[in-house]
């Protein structure tokens, strides 16, 4: 049998771990000209964070995150600028969608086509602070997803306030 132990060793500082302060500082510099081109997307009535995105066009084209954006949009930009978005297109396979904003010369964010980032890679994602928003380490060879979608064993429609299920298959997840 063994005996209870208990740890005394003092925990890690927020400073010590890989998304605390110190550690998103020292990737600062590699974000600082990536993060002119970003923007913060809110619900507007909510004043509600959604998403990050990117700016695509210097006229305002914008490509983000599909699935977070609720109600009346809004993109906030580095300098503090805040302008209505309206949504252009929507890629739900992809889960992107293409906003539209009424500014002009904007920053665009320079796409590196080089070599895809490898496992043990830093991973570093941009914000409107000047320290990043999250730093990670790739952790996974890409990967190729199979085109066979999963079954979760329901049906869903679109509603106003979200989805509905509609029906539960049997025998099904």
């Amino acid at each position: 049998i063994l005996a209870p132990y208990a740890f005394t060793q003092d925990r890690l500082s927020a400073n010590q771990y890989k998304t605390g302060p110190t550690t998103r500082r020292a990737f600062r510099d590699v974000v600082a000209e990536t993060q002119r081109g970003i923007v913060q997307v809110f619900q507007k009535e909510k004043e509600k964070s959604l998403a990050l995105g990117a700016i695509m066009s210097e006229d305002g084209e914008i490509l983000t995150k599909a699935s977070e954006l609720k109600g009346e949009l809004e993109c906030e930009l580095l300098d503090g600028r805040k302008f209505p978005a309206e949504i252009i297109a929507i890629d739900r396979d992809s889960d992107l969608a293409q906003l539209k904003i009424n500014a002009a010369n904007l920053s665009v964010v320079d796409w590196d086509l080089g070599p895809r980032p490898e496992v043990g890679q830093w991973f570093v994602t941009p914000g409107l602070e000047e320290l990043p928003v999250s730093v990670g380490i790739v952790s996974v060879a890409e990967q190729t997803i199979p085109p066979d979608r999963g079954v979760l064993g329901i049906s869903i429609s679109d509603e106003e306030n979200g989805a509905r299920i509609t029906k539960v298959f049997d025998d099904s997840g």
